[in-house]
């Protein structure tokens, strides 16, 4: 019995040693859509559903700290956004937006004010494999005394008063038409990273090896 408490302490020490990638997949319904463009597909309608993910690692490259606010950025790396919106006639057919890998501009803002928030914001994105850069921002209002800390931590609808993603931006093709929708998030699921699930499968195999014997 000791053997086996020692080597999942090992385990969870050397995990802490490095920063680790954390995703967050959610899923929600468009709720408006404030302008048209030629570059958003006509089946982006209010009614039609979403889904994406958010990712972030647990060491920013950057990090801005006061009182009753903290702010982690990130340039390089896996940090980023993906919204994906299907066309429920053709499911071929899609509209992705997601960070610009090549440009990274992301970041996450925590607040514990009195309307505290969490902000994840992407500045930086491609279109459909274009590069434009609408900003995708996913909001989340604090329920009370929640993350007073301010950790990074995920944010999902069990933890959150509301929680809603919303696009802005403009199509440099068409003569700087704006665009914008947005729509609440009903569904939010925190991904195990692969390694971690690895490390717990070989952990259990382990254990049930020494049982055997």
């Amino acid at each position: 019995m000791k053997k086996i408490t020692f080597f999942i302490g090992f385990l969870c020490i050397v995990g802490n040693l490095s920063a680790s990638l954390v995703k967050v997949e959610f899923e929600g319904v468009i709720d408006s859509v404030g302008s048209s463009s030629d570059l958003l597909p006509s089946y982006l309608t209010v009614g039609a559903t979403y889904s994406g993910y958010y990712t972030y690692e647990t060491i920013p490259d950057s990090l801005y700290e006061s009182t009753n606010a903290k702010g982690y950025y990130y340039y390089s790396g896996q940090s980023g956004m993906y919204l994906e919106i299907v066309n429920p006639n053709n499911t071929d057919e899609s509209l992705i937006i997601q960070t610009n890998p090549n440009d990274v501009d992301y970041s996450i803002s925590i607040s514990n004010s009195d309307k505290g928030d969490y902000y994840i914001k992407s500045k930086s994105n491609n279109i459909n494999s274009q590069v434009l850069s609408p900003v995708l921002v996913f909001q989340c209002i604090f329920n009370d005394s929640v993350n007073d800390s301010l950790e990074l931590r995920p944010a999902t609808i069990e933890e959150y008063a509301s929680n809603y993603l919303f696009v802005q931006g403009k199509d440099y093709s068409n003569e700087l038409v704006d665009f914008n929708f947005g729509g609440v998030v009903t569904k939010t699921t925190v991904v195990p990273e692969p390694s971690i699930v690895s490390m717990v499968v070989i952990g259990t195999i382990g254990i049930i090896k020494r049982r055997k014997r």
